[in-house]
């Protein structure tokens, strides 16, 4: 056992290995406080602690069932992390967090790593069209455009959220990566040959998983058409090495808790009891990708809108 638990995503096969990570359907316990109390409860029997991750888009629902739970249980230790990751991106997130425990030490440096992991991760998604997109925000001549027939958009995290048209002789902006790297599909009745003509030539040497849709592909992304791909570390020796100078783990001064970060996240104060200071290798830069260096597409694009 690892100790994460994912609410509202699951593991994938996205590493040479297996990672089992405990799934919970949001549904089932965010309205019932005993269910949740139950499943949390189950799983500190298994472990000592557990790092929660579910998708911001549940709002601040899960963080006060689970604090209330916490409590409840006698301040059990009980982390969250909700992330931003668009669903095949958070299912990968939740793979490597399980994956993470034992060569980062355990649920304390996982919890930490999260937010640089997380930042890690590159996502593209194909859409036929962008008038039921919310997030990044598209200009309003691309929503004019996106009702004409025949319209191809990609929506992208990097070197910045943004939607851009899609055409064969402008591939998107890819970063380099530094460390061996897998490309995620998941095509939901969507368009995958640019993923094979535009992504594949830029990362030659990438390992390819496709795996099902994500059941809510649909209402994510406004379109009943979607194509889904993730960049992500298949290392996992090399992400925890790199990832590594980016946690802080250590006793806290104050709760005495095994933390991973300078600030103690159960009692959110200074770890040491002295002013919070910045850890080593405060930029994530090169954790996976090297920096801000591109492996050739085109930072802009044709009326790339960016967030």
């Amino acid at each position: 056992m690892n100790g994460v638990v994912a609410l509202g995503r699951h593991a994938g096969p996205f590493l040479d290995e297996p990672v089992h990570v405990v799934h919970v359907d949001p549904d089932a316990v965010l309205d019932d406080l005993a269910a949740l109390h139950e499943v949390v409860a189950e799983q500190l029997a298994l472990q000592p602690s557990i790092v929660v991750v579910y998708p911001d888009r549940l709002g601040d629902a899960p963080a006060r069932a689970l604090s209330t739970v916490r409590t409840a249980l006698g301040a059990a230790p009980v982390l969250w992390h909700a992330t931003r990751l668009p669903q095949l991106a958070a299912d990968v997130l939740v793979t490597l967090a399980g994956a993470l425990h034992g060569p980062l030490g355990g649920v304390a440096e996982v919890a930490a790593a999260l937010p640089v992991l997380e930042s890690q991760l590159v996502h593209l998604t194909w859409l036929p069209t962008v008038s039921g997109l919310t997030e990044p925000s598209p200009s309003v001549v691309q929503h004019a455009r996106s009702a004409l027939p025949g319209a191809s958009w990609l929506v992208t995290s990097w070197p910045d959220p943004a939607v851009r048209r899609l055409t064969a002789d402008d591939p998107p902006p890819l970063p380099r990566p530094a460390q061996p790297i897998g490309v995620a599909l998941a095509d939901l009745d969507g368009e995958r040959r640019w993923v094979v003509d535009l992504v594949g030539p830029q990362l030659p040497d990438a390992a390819g998983v496709e795996v099902d849709p994500p059941a809510d592909s649909a209402r994510w992304w406004g379109a009943k058409r979607v194509t889904q791909v993730v960049l992500y570390p298949r290392s996992i020796e090399a992400l925890a090495q790199a990832l590594r100078p980016h946690i802080d783990p250590g006793p806290c001064a104050w709760c005495r808790r095994w933390v991973g970060s300078a600030e103690c996240p159960w009692c959110a104060l200074p770890r040491s009891g002295a002013p919070r200071q910045e850890v080593a290798g405060g930029t994530s830069d090169g954790v996976v990708f090297a920096g801000a260096e591109g492996t050739g597409g085109a930072a802009g694009g044709e009326e790339a809108v960016t967030r």
